[in-house]
């Protein structure tokens, strides 16, 4: 009997919230983001032959070596580096697992775009949307052999 009567005599203490670790915290959430964030520019140019296929997501990217391909050409900073045939490579070019003088444009452009800005070897590769992926792949893997791991494919925004 007597524990009933010490619960009645308890009263619920009303709720609080804390309002100062609610600002703590949303203080150091708006500092990690002015810390991380990164303003960048783009130094790319779109190749007006090339009809991007769309894309539902989007990020920035840093700038790199700009590779464009086209039904008729592949180009490096908008110079023509070799001729395509219908987006495709010629029968001897498409065995191999590289194209030499793509290979040479890229690592010639790495070497003007070094001394300019201190980038990381990126490919940012624009493609037609009816290129095949066996040309695709054949840029990508002489990127790849002259060194640039890591590409980037450009895609419109819907």
């Amino acid at each position: 009997m007597l524990k009933k009567s010490r619960l009645l005599h308890l009263r619920p203490r009303p709720m609080t919230l804390a309002l100062t670790a609610l600002l703590d915290l949303f203080t150091i959430i708006l500092v990690f983001l002015l810390l991380c964030f990164q303003a960048q520019d783009n130094d790319f140019v779109l190749d007006p032959n090339n009809e991007l296929p769309p894309s539902l997501t989007s990020s920035g990217f840093k700038p790199g070596v700009n590779i464009s391909i086209t039904g008729d050409y592949v180009s490096i900073e908008g110079k023509k580096v070799y001729a395509l045939d219908r987006g495709q490579f010629t029968n001897a070019d498409a065995r191999s697992r590289s194209i030499a003088a793509i290979q040479r444009a890229i690592q010639a452009s790495w070497e003007r775009r070094k001394k300019e800005k201190n980038d990381e070897k990126v490919a940012v590769i624009q493609a037609h949307r009816s290129i095949p992926y066996r040309t695709l792949s054949l840029v990508m893997n002489s990127a790849a052999s002259g060194g640039f791991t890591r590409c980037r494919l450009v895609v419109e925004k819907e």
